[in-house]
């Protein structure tokens, strides 16, 4: 179910610009989780995963759901209520997930400078100009490197 998850991932920009003029963007958060655990709860209960086991697995569960998601899209969320453009905020949180692997530093850089270069173009094409060229940077990186032979 990979596709059930790009396309809830992928709408969160859209439904960010669409719901912020009629909601606080944690209260409209807080309604989105509520929504998503009763759906997620049910779907656990279909498919009948284990739940974590042990106070550990919990703590680390929580952790990294109170990061993710407190943090980076109550981040975004209230990016978009002052006035950021969605696609600017989606392209600044990617470029910043492009940043966690030193591989993707240079294709990072070459996004932000097209971006910064092409911001006069109409339709904000400049974030379309930012997305190529970072692939194409990103593809150049991955063709140029030696392939590794494999012992047997």
């Amino acid at each position: 179910m990979p596709w059930v998850f790009v396309l809830i991932w992928a709408t969160g920009f859209v439904v960010a610009r669409f719901g912020m003029p009629h909601s606080p963007p944690m209260s409209f958060l807080a309604l989105c989780y509520a929504l998503s655990l009763l759906c997620f709860v049910g779907w656990i209960a279909l498919a009948g995963v284990e739940w974590p086991r042990g106070r550990e697995q919990w703590f680390h569960l929580a952790a990294v759901g109170v990061l993710i998601h407190a943090a980076y899209l109550g981040g975004v969320w209230s990016a978009v209520k002052a006035g950021i453009g969605a696609g600017t905020v989606a392209l600044l949180a990617m470029t910043c997930s492009m940043l966690a692997d030193r591989a993707t530093w240079l294709p990072a850089v070459v996004a932000g400078a097209a971006a910064v270069a092409a911001y006069a173009l109409p339709l904000k094409l400049n974030m379309l100009v930012a997305i190529a060229a970072a692939v194409a940077m990103g593809s150049i990186i991955d063709h140029s490197r030696p392939l590794r032979r494999q012992s047997a």
